[in-house]
């Protein structure tokens, strides 16, 4: 018996009959076409919904006062280790 009741499923137009366990090309393909666009949809909305350093900090910028000098010196940290490194070498 066919895993597919309905015989008036539309193969290839829909993602129906693939649903209820039809996997011939056409209803492959439709499934394979619907998971692209909603991938590509996903992907479009993070990328619209994420923020932007410049609006985090406009945001949350107030609550670290310190930030800017915290920063600093992590990156001259990391500049000594660098130059000493190099001397080692």
């Amino acid at each position: 018996m066919s895993p597919i009741r309905n015989k008036r499923v539309l193969h290839g137009r829909t993602r129906t009959a693939y649903l209820r366990r039809c996997r011939c090309d056409k209803c492959r393909k439709a499934e394979s076409d619907y998971q692209r666009a909603r991938r590509q949809a996903k992907k479009a909305v993070r990328a619209q919904a994420s923020p932007t350093t410049e609006e985090t900090d406009a945001t949350y910028g107030h609550l670290v006062p310190d930030s800017e000098d915290y920063l600093r010196g992590l990156l001259d940290a990391y500049d000594v280790r660098k130059d000493e490194s190099a001397q080692e070498a």
